[in-house]
């Protein structure tokens, strides 16, 4: 039988707010704001886990069986430049009180160190080419892989860290891949927000740059994808909520 105490000694504090186990096996623990790590008792559960908002308060989901194991929050958000990544990883990072790490930053702190330079992302594929900027897009992933190896996060891919080869073979290594589906109209109307960028194809004309890179990278999203989140001109918040809740039928099938 569960025992309340028994798991209170496993996550190393009194446990105040316990639901019994629902008839499908299912555990509701609320999570102590200080404490973001569940230990499970070791006779009943197995796996654990999704986060999802619940009256304003993150929830964690654990199943019966044999193996005490903790929460492990790995996720990783994919897309085109202006669909949300940063925004909502920053976001869910910090409902889910867990680091939060962009892809251009990496990318461009390598590049400081490397090269005394700095630059943004966008600067530096336009100064120095696809080439070096896909080079260097491939170390500065590798090291976060190591960087990150035991450790929970929110991680936002760059547009293009999808597309080369190596990069797919470590991406699904580090967690849960979210590709944020964002319609070309709301897209278009993001990116040009903030000027052409520098790797639209057709300066000239930026609908067609898009519909160019969106028919090169939909292939390796969805393919890399374990959700996908369509993303329409809700808020940021309405997103994060969103992806709150599938991430949790996801975890539960």
């Amino acid at each position: 039988m569960y025992s309340p105490g028994e798991f209170g000694k496993l996550i190393g504090r009194a446990v105040n707010t316990l639901q019994q186990w629902d008839s499908k096996g299912i555990l509701k623990a609320q999570r102590s704001p200080t404490n973001r790590r569940y230990y499970t008792n070791d006779q009943y559960l197995e796996y654990l886990e999704l986060v999802a908002k619940e009256q304003g308060k993150t929830m964690v989901y654990a199943r019966v069986s044999g193996q005490a194991q903790k929460t492990d929050i790995r996720i990783l958000l994919i897309g085109m430049k202006g669909c949300g990544k940063t925004t909502i990883g920053r976001l869910l990072a910090e409902k889910l009180r867990v680091p939060f790490i962009d892809s251009d930053t990496e990318i461009e702190q390598m590049h400081r160190r490397e090269r005394s330079e700095a630059l943004s992302s966008g600067q530096i594929l336009k100064q120095y080419g696809e080439k070096y900027f896909h080079a260097l897009e491939i170390r500065a992933l590798k090291q976060v892989a190591r960087e990150i190896e035991k450790t929970d996060f929110v991680f936002a891919c760059g547009g293009r860290t999808p597309l080369q080869e190596e990069n797919q073979e470590i991406l699904p290594q580090l967690g849960t891949i979210i590709f944020l589906h964002t319609d070309k109209v709301v897209l278009l109307k993001r990116i040009l927000a903030q000027g052409i960028p520098s790797f639209f194809p057709y300066q000239d004309d930026a609908e067609k740059s898009l519909d160019e890179l969106l028919t090169q990278r939909m292939p390796a999203y969805k393919k890399l994808a374990d959700l996908t989140i369509v993303v329409g001109e809700g808020t940021p918040e309405e997103v994060m909520h969103t992806i709150l809740t599938e991430l949790r039928a996801y975890d539960q099938n």
